[in-house]
């Protein structure tokens, strides 16, 4: 409900207000959200009772992650470049640390002896990063090239999450039916080919084409999340399912990352330094299809990831995925607690 209100509200919060506004209001629900958290979730930093937190680790993926994406915002700049480097090394650096480390955020060995787990995450981050563009330029599309209202585009924008949403019940309860790697390869695949079809807009291209190619990645990408999670969590021991929750934002986070990024660089390009409007329609329609026809061929890529990343039956008991749980003292459970004595055997009833 979230995504599909979000196009439409953010239209009308910039028409009648500015797009300023758009951050500013944003605050309040995630200031609730935060709170809702704080106030409900139990927070444990130690992953087992002895064991440090990883605070080296969640420092350099902190600071890689968001020199990226500070880097990805201004490579325009050569700061912006310096920005993706510094990233790139703190990223090197948490890989490091997570090799020495007694308890690391991240086991790496979930990557290097798992197929389906290594796969499944990238085809993640390879369709995030194929489909996330597609909002941020059909906005523009929409307001410079088609002349509607920032209220208008959003409410033709929302088509997406909306069919995403309407797909993914029904999806749900299809995995439990059929070989998830194969829903999610479809997915991804549909989505693939709703993006390459965004490549043949022009500025007389009718809004129900529009429509039509957003109905088509919204059910690609609705056929794929539910399943390709389910890839994910079936692919590790279920010691790990936090571990593998957390990878699976993360990759999506690093696909949309990347995606914007290679946005920027394109439009630099083509459009430059001017701002959009009438007199550079046209370079901005030939970074638009160059873009879509990019990120199509690469969701077509990642599908085929996503078919290959076949679970094997007993992935929960391979090594790489499974890890030996709290051994328990006599008359203890394994978190600790003193067990109840037995009850007494009933001996033989007195005459």
């Amino acid at each position: 409900m979230g995504i599909s209100a979000g196009p439409v509200l953010g239209g009308i919060i910039a028409s009648g207000l500015g797009w300023r506004w758009v951050f500013y209001l944003g605050m309040a629900p995630c200031a609730v959200a935060l709170l809702v958290c704080l106030k409900n979730l139990t927070w444990r930093l130690s992953p087992a009772p002895g064991a440090r937190f990883d605070w080296w680790g969640a420092v350099s993926s902190a600071a890689g992650i968001g020199l990226l994406v500070f880097g990805s915002a201004h490579l325009e700049e050569p700061l912006g470049w310096w920005g993706l480097g510094l990233g790139l090394l703190a990223l090197a650096a948490f890989i490091a640390i997570e090799r020495r480390t007694q308890a690391p955020l991240l086991h790496l060995d979930l990557f290097s002896a798992n197929k389906a787990f290594s796969l499944g995450v990238a085809a993640m981050c390879i369709v995030s990063c194929a489909a996330f563009g597609i909002a941020f330029l059909l906005s523009l599309y929409l307001q410079y090239v088609r002349g509607m209202t920032p209220a208008e585009a959003g409410l033709i924008l929302a088509v997406q999450p909306v069919i995403q949403c309407l797909v993914s019940p029904a999806v749900g309860r299809l995995t439990d039916k059929a070989p998830v790697h194969l829903l999610s390869g479809t997915g991804a695949g549909l989505a693939a080919l709703g993006v390459l079809a965004a490549a043949a807009l022009s500025a007389q291209t009718g809004t129900v084409a529009v429509v039509a190619i957003l109905s088509i990645v919204g059910l690609g990408i609705g056929v794929f999340s539910t399943p390709s999670m389910v890839v994910l969590m079936s692919a590790v021991d279920p010691s790990r399912y936090g571990v593998a929750s957390a990878m699976s934002g993360q990759s999506r986070t690093m696909g949309m990352t990347a995606c914007m990024a290679v946005i920027t660089v394109v439009l630099a390009r083509y459009v430059g330094n001017r701002p959009l409007g009438p007199e550079v329609i046209g370079e901005y329609l030939a970074a638009m299809r160059v873009l879509f026809a990019a990120f199509g061929v690469l969701g077509l890529f990642g599908a085929a990831m996503a078919f290959l990343a076949k679970t094997a039956p007993a992935a929960s008991t391979s090594p790489a995925t499974s890890q030996p749980g709290p051994r328990s003292l006599p008359g203890q459970t394994t978190d600790g607690r003193t067990c109840p004595p037995p009850p007494a055997a009933a001996g033989p009833r007195a005459k």
